[in-house]
């Protein structure tokens, strides 16, 4: 199966049962080559993987966090020479977005963006279903340290209760914004399966209405097709979220529910692609 790697390169906490301010492994993202170096020898084996999904000849790396590398250029630089060394053409780098960043700088050193769904359309400005921890008065809470952060989001789920959002919306604004470029990068569309976090966050639950497979399998060929319509690369790419990140309630994978039929909408969607093409 072809496949690309995603670095969560966060701190290790206790947020999957709502407590962010646990720090059990902390992440500094060092600046140190010896680091750097072991790093790269890490991730070189399935960069140089014949499955490994490539991009303008490069193995595609996606990074999770991009706002909290402190020396993002030189690092990937390190990382550009040494993958050609190696024999690479290069490193692929798609940065995470999530929301709007508040500082951008760093993505001079990206070749890409990926937008995280629901994450990104919950977070944007043209969401109508918009909380406080949503507006963009919030985002500028996104200045401070990483561990100023985890902390206000600690004590956010002490007064926060659960939120049901309305997942029509959210797939509205992914829609409307799939024609983005932001930066002159290109923008690498994502969709959702579903999102319901309750198992980590119990009543302070951030949830997006449920969507029926079918109602799944539309939407993906819109951004699809919207995709098709107005990107001009031929291998562009559009991720899901997720095949089994069962604590968010996000997967693919086939359950008791609904057996193998989300899986059956995307084989759907391909099909009704490929006799456009014919």
């Amino acid at each position: 199966m072809p496949f690309c790697l995603s670095w969560a390169n966060e701190s290790w906490t206790k947020r999957w049962v709502g407590d962010s301010k646990t720090v059990l492994l902390k992440q500094t993202h060092k600046e140190d080559i010896e680091i750097w170096e072991s790093h790269f020898q890490y991730l070189l084996p399935f960069w140089k993987d014949r499955r490994a999904i490539l991009k303008d000849g490069k193995p595609i790396f996606i990074i999770y966090q991009p706002n909290i590398i402190p020396n993002t250029k030189d690092l990937f630089a390190y990382w550009e020479k040494r993958a050609k060394e190696e024999g690479l053409e290069g490193i692929f780098f798609i940065a995470t977005k999530r929301y709007d960043f508040i500082k951008s700088d760093f993505l001079n050193a990206y070749d890409g963006i990926m937008k995280f769904q629901p994450q990104n359309a919950y977070n944007s400005k043209n969401y109508s279903g918009k909380s406080f921890f949503s507006s963009n008065l919030f985002q500028l809470f996104r200045i401070f340290p990483e561990r100023v952060i985890d902390y206000f989001h600690y004590y956010r789920k002490k007064i926060e209760t659960y939120k049901i959002h309305n997942s029509k919306l959210i797939w509205k604004v992914i829609l409307e914004e799939a024609n983005e470029k932001q930066d002159g990068l290109t923008v690498y569309e994502s969709a959702y399966v579903n999102w319901d976090n309750t198992p980590r966050y119990g009543n302070k639950a951030t949830i997006f209405s449920e969507i029926t497979p079918d109602e799944f399998g539309d939407y993906l060929y819109e951004l699809v097709l919207k995709r098709k319509n107005t990107s001009n690369d031929k291998d562009d790419l559009i991720f899901i979220n997720a095949w089994n990140e069962w604590a968010e309630g996000a997967y693919l994978e086939p359950d008791t529910k609904n057996g193998y039929k989300f899986l059956e909408a995307i084989k759907a969607v391909k099909t009704r692609l490929s006799q456009m093409q014919v």
